[in-house]
């Protein structure tokens, strides 16, 4: 990722991976193995979030990605969405099976199997446009989304001392110990 800086009539470009050509030059390659690191874990959340993600249109659900940034004495790599309400996506107050076994239930009153059919499927298409899919799981109903399945894990004590354990070797190098 690159920024530019314009004042006046003079611009300059600033491109994060010069940046950190540089800073691994000074940290024997820590900054590379940092990103390369933490963009993996983050790649983890990502990938068992994006089956759950409920889906109404999908917009939200593609426009994930980890992104890297290197500014003043900080290289953050973080996970986020181009869409700018994806924190605000939740989850169906109703389960999947829940809204299942209303639209077979409402299809039973059907007096032959065609108009049976019928009835499953308008209901099914009624109960989709108000609830979407339902929430996958029980305990998601009515949850936040980003909240659920990408803040909580992120933040899963076991998750960083995973992180920290592989970046160990570095934060060593760094310290100045052996």
């Amino acid at each position: 990722m690159s920024e530019r800086i314009d004042f006046g009539t003079v611009a300059v470009e600033i491109d994060d991976s010069g940046l950190v050509r540089h800073i691994d030059r000074v940290t024997e390659g820590s900054a590379t193995s940092f990103i390369r690191i933490a963009s993996r874990h983050l790649g983890e959340v990502q990938s068992d979030a994006e089956p759950l993600w409920p889906r109404r249109t999908g917009r939200s659900a593609e426009g994930f990605g980890v992104r890297s940034r290197v500014s003043g004495d900080q290289i953050r790599v973080a996970l986020s969405n181009v869409h700018r309400h994806t924190w605000f996506v939740k989850f169906s107050v109703r389960t999947e099976a829940s809204l299942d076994a209303e639209a077979r239930a409402v299809a039973s009153r059907g007096k032959s199997p065609e108009a049976q059919a019928k009835l499953l499927a308008f209901w099914r298409a009624r109960l989709l446009g108000r609830h979407g899919k339902g929430a996958p799981l029980d305990r998601l109903t009515g949850r936040r989304a980003w909240i659920e399945l990408v803040r909580k894990p992120a933040k899963k004590a076991t998750r960083k001392r995973a992180l920290v354990s592989e970046l160990q070797t570095d934060l060593n190098k760094l310290a100045g110990r052996s």
